[in-house]
């Protein structure tokens, strides 16, 4: 039995980046410093851009693919 077909585009962040931004987050880092991290270790985008914003963070931890694995974000208020 084959595994089932991944629907959608395909994941473009790595794992290990996606867990980094995960663990820091959880940690209590804000989508800002988690930006400033990515940007100073020349992480690219899923994009593949060279700047990371707070709404691609965001954006990150919020995909169904994210939370399935980790569970949904906490909120900051």
């Amino acid at each position: 039995m084959t595994a089932p077909r991944r629907r959608g585009r395909p994941r473009l962040c790595p794992d290990d980046v996606v867990s980094k931004i995960v663990e820091m987050h959880r940690g209590g880092t804000g989508y800002r410093a988690i930006c400033r991290v990515l940007n100073d270790s020349g992480i690219p985008t899923p994009a593949g851009r060279t700047r990371w914003y707070p709404s691609h963070v965001s954006r990150l931890l919020n995909t169904r693919n994210v939370v399935e694995r980790f569970g949904r974000p906490r909120s900051g208020r």
